[in-house]
């Protein structure tokens, strides 16, 4: 496993040096490590409500970037305004990326909230 690959999966990293657990994280809700997982720009390696964090094997766009996040359901695709917030090139060909959901209606934040929960709740029974 290359550095960048071992530094995902940290739990007390984000790949920006602050800390995610402990005094220093300030997060409402937790982000929840996803499998089997997808969307429109690759992989989603966990979410929150609020966004996720996504590797990739083609260029992400630039960070600022405004883009409709697709995300593969259960259900069926469920469309997400975002911004991506930061990248991270891992090595040849692979990309990280982050993306802050903006859903512009209530029905939207409520699905987001629906879809963390049911991550969060089979992430706990697989541990």
């Amino acid at each position: 496993m290359s550095l960048g690959l071992s530094m995902l999966f940290r739990r007390d990293h984000d790949n920006r040096g602050m800390e995610r657990s402990g005094t220093g994280d300030t997060r409402r809700h937790p982000r929840v490590t996803c499998s089997n997982l997808y969307c429109n720009l690759g992989r989603v390696l966990d979410l929150c409500p609020t966004g996720a964090r996504v590797v990739t094997d083609r260029r992400p766009p630039k960070t600022g970037t405004q883009r409709q996040v697709l995300i593969e359901t259960g259900d069926g695709v469920l469309p997400v305004p975002s911004k991506v917030v930061w990248t991270q090139r891992l090595g040849l060909g692979r990309f990280l990326l982050a993306v802050a959901f903006d859903p512009g209606d209530e029905a939207s934040r409520m699905r987001m909230l629906e879809l963390y929960n049911e991550r969060r709740d089979l992430s706990r029974r697989q541990a």
